[in-house]
């Protein structure tokens, strides 16, 4: 099913390429709409070849690490190069977006990611120098989730932990914890000054508030209907880029945090809900895997369950699908979970008989005769008993 809903999703998406065509000029929406297909190809990809759990726990090994070697030598330059002392600057920094792709929201849900994995992958290690390899790994990538000071990555991590551990403590011990982190938060705010710029703002939450009216204000409801043929929102609200909304602050200093919005705009009404819908199934399928009767499936589905919904918090505040390394993987693992729930279903249909069915007959042992053994007549039919009637 979910092929298909992706498929029909594709299919409505592209019927409002010429309406985007039309209203633009412009090639950038069929691009978009390219570049959206190609992602969830991966769809494809991840049920068609990754069919072992050996493969996958493979391929989950080589991302982590991937990612791991990455972030280490990126937090020691941070670090290096100061970023404690003026948090608000590296956080923004255009060099760090031209030199890091994501950075430094959608390069922190990438880390997020690969912190949960990381996890798994210990928790699966067969040697002792492996997990603690990979230990170092997770210590790396915590550093660097850290440095990114990105609020959604943080979130979306505090989202997967809670799913995999900290639901399952007492409410009192939840709440102190909560309660040291604010007090950790609150020191922080106090002894820096950048930070506090960086973190403690309501800034963005409002420029997205605002997004959100000027793009139900301003795009022709047409538009939101049938959908802008991929078109980027920037693209349809450039003519009104110069206008202030307030001193220092125009509409074209205003952009998109929220992958829905953006679906919603490029795809239309019709294009959303499928795409909600695609997104429901593939979460309540990957939930069904944690109950599955193979450990090794459960266990793999609980730590995918957790970093699948630090993804799907991230999309409300960007467009986190479409930045590659984690839109890619995320639909790749959605055809894992299709793949391995039919799996599953078939094996254990397999292996239930009813309690009235039919038992196959037993094969006869090699070099023994075939030949049933003869029948007495039955009393009851008569000529078979000497001293009956």
């Amino acid at each position: 099913m979910v092929g298909r809903l992706l498929l029909v999703f594709l299919f409505v998406s592209a019927l409002s390429l010429p309406i985007g065509l039309v209203f633009t000029h412009n090639s950038n929406g069929p691009r978009s709409y390219v570049y959206q297909v190609a992602l969830m190809l991966n769809f494809g990809v991840g049920y068609l070849i990754l069919r072992r759990l050996d493969d996958i726990d493979l391929f989950f090994r080589t991302f982590v690490a991937t990612v791991g070697v990455i972030s280490i030598p990126l937090s020691i330059g941070l670090l290096q190069a100061g970023i404690l002392y003026d948090v608000h600057w590296f956080h923004n920094s255009t060099d760090l977006r031209t030199a890091i792709y994501g950075w430094p929201n959608g390069f922190s849900i990438l880390v997020v990611v690969a912190m949960v994995m990381c996890l798994y992958v210990i928790s699966t290690a067969t040697t002792r120098l492996v997990r603690r390899a990979y230990v170092v790994l997770a210590i790396g990538l915590g550093l660097c989730l850290i440095l990114t000071f990105s609020k959604t990555g943080w979130v979306a991590l505090a989202i997967a932990i809670w799913l995999l551990a900290l639901r399952k403590w007492s409410v009192w011990r939840q709440l102190l914890l909560l309660a040291g982190g604010a007090a950790t938060l609150f020191v922080l705010e106090r002894v820096n000054g950048s930070f506090r710029d960086t973190v403690f703002t309501l800034g963005t939450l409002e420029e997205r508030l605002r997004f959100l009216v000027l793009v139900l204000s301003r795009i022709k409801p047409i538009l939101l209907l049938t959908g802008a043929g991929s078109q980027s929102l920037e693209t349809l609200l450039a003519k009104y880029a110069k206008e202030q909304l307030e001193p220092g602050l125009s509409v074209g200093g205003l952009s998109a945090h929220d992958e829905f919005l953006n679906i919603l705009v490029k795809a239309g009404v019709f294009g959303l809900i499928l795409f909600v819908a695609v997104l429901v199934i593939v979460m309540w399928r990957t939930r069904r895997l944690t109950k599955s009767t193979d450990s090794r499936i459960a266990h793999l589905s609980r730590y995918w369950y957790a970093a699948s919904w630090a993804v799907i918090a991230s999309m409300l505040a960007i467009d986190e699908l479409h930045y590659w390394p984690v839109g890619a993987l995320f639909w790749m693992m959605a055809g894992v979970a299709v793949h391995l729930l039919t799996h599953t279903q078939a094996q254990s249909g397999a292996s239930t008989l009813p309690v009235n069915a039919p038992h196959p007959e037993p094969k006869p042992l090699r070099g023994l005769s075939q030949q049933t053994p003869p029948t007495l007549p039955s009393p009851l039919e008569g000529g078979g008993d000497e001293h009956g009637p």
